[in-house]
């Protein structure tokens, strides 16, 4: 599915956020704030069970780069949990709730 304007400033502003922090699977970061649904163009809700990340520390299990401007890229990235067998594993944040640690 093709971006739309707004998704594709989303995907484009990922892109900067990854490479200016090097993020890569199984980089650490944290949680800071909740998100609105679509918020900056993200393509996901953020959901009930995601405020319980928040303050927490995971590991980045995908990064959903493409390099074909589509939908997919949009939605966010994977987190795992650190320490823990639970883990978000369904679940994609965007990156500018994240902070490299």
């Amino acid at each position: 599915m093709a971006l739309n304007s707004v998704n594709k400033a989303y995907v484009e502003g990922q892109r900067a956020w990854i490479a200016k922090h090097n993020v890569e699977k199984g980089t650490v970061v944290k949680v800071i704030r909740v998100a609105d649904n679509g918020e900056l163009g993200w393509y996901n809700d953020w959901i009930d069970e995601m405020d319980s990340a928040v303050g927490g520390t995971y590991t980045v299990d995908r990064m959903p780069i493409t390099g074909e401007d589509d939908i997919f890229e949009a939605g966010g990235i994977r987190l795992e949990t650190i320490g823990s067998t639970s883990s978000f594993y369904d679940l994609m944040f965007p990156y500018y709730v994240l902070e490299v640690l």
